[in-house]
């Protein structure tokens, strides 16, 4: 499975020169996700399937992050054979979930095994890394902190954590996102998850940190704030916020029968939304 990511807090700490912002961001990954395969073939290509799908409408191979990935880290290990993706989408797309990241991730490690290409996991993350921001740490695929651009990715033992997701079904464009960042809301700050230890409140910890891209994804799409009020209004939810860039919210809660009562509630007034309940497991 190529799981979804979340992110608890994702913070900015800098604008390159050339553009690109650093972070700091605490992720996860719940046990919800996409289902990815590989074929061997003529000619690279992908084949899209499940309820969601059509988000991606007449994407050429070329453009799915998954082929690009599979094509690089063939490159880089210098052979010409070509396979065809199938993936059957689970995760929503422009939904700051790392859909597209993760298919990515799951076909480099696929390859990497099938072919026994030998490539480490640094490997694969630094040639990932081109591909998109996110995929290194959907490499990874544990709870982690990552900074810089989103190459580096340092463990983070976490909590089990019960979640609840939903998605407006309404896509934001990561690039739009950063765009409408303003400069005076990037600033140095200490990492949010370095100061926490493990017998410490850990709701404590994520209640001192926020999601920096929330304000300017929450101007682009008002859906955002009514996911969030959703999430919020449930009995037992412990804090809602925003993931990634948007336009995807998650709650946590005290336990799995907490998240899915919760998703089951908001399922019921919001039909027209993408909601689950999620676990993560300890990392």
């Amino acid at each position: 499975m190529a799981r979804a990511k979340v992110n608890l807090y994702l913070h900015l700490t800098a604008r390159r020169a050339d553009g690109y912002h650093e972070l700091d961001s605490l992720v996860v990954f719940p046990d919800l996700g996409d289902f990815v395969e590989v074929r061997p073939a003529e000619r690279w290509g992908a084949a899209v399937t499940g309820p969601l799908a059509s988000a991606l409408g007449e994407l050429a191979a070329a453009d799915n992050a998954a082929v690009r990935a599979g094509i690089a880290l063939l490159h880089a290990a210098g052979r010409g054979d070509a396979f065809d993706i199938r993936i059957e989408k689970q995760i929503p797309v422009g939904a700051g979930l790392g859909g597209g990241s993760a298919d990515a991730a799951a076909v480099m490690h696929l390859l990497n095994d099938r072919l026994r290409l030998g490539f480490a996991l640094a490997d694969l993350q630094r040639i990932g890394l081109a591909v998109g921001a996110d995929v290194p740490v959907c490499l990874y695929g544990a709870g982690a902190v990552v900074s810089g651009i989103g190459e580096i990715v340092e463990p983070a033992p976490t909590p089990v954590l019960y979640l609840a997701l939903t998605w407006p079904a309404k896509p934001l464009s990561t690039a739009a996102v950063f765009k409408a960042i303003p400069a005076g809301q990037i600033r140095p700050r200490p990492r949010a998850f370095a100061a926490w230890r493990a017998d410490e409140d850990f709701l404590r910890m994520l209640r001192t940190a926020d999601n920096d891209l929330a304000l300017a994804a929450r101007a682009q799409l008002p859906d955002i704030d009514a996911a969030l009020s959703a999430l919020a209004a449930e009995p037992q939810c412990q804090l809602a916020r925003m993931t990634g860039s948007g336009s995807s919210c998650f709650g946590l809660f005290p336990s799995a029968t907490a998240a899915a009562a919760a998703a089951r509630s908001i399922r019921s007034r919001q039909p027209g939304w993408w909601t689950s309940a999620a676990t993560t497991g300890a990392a």
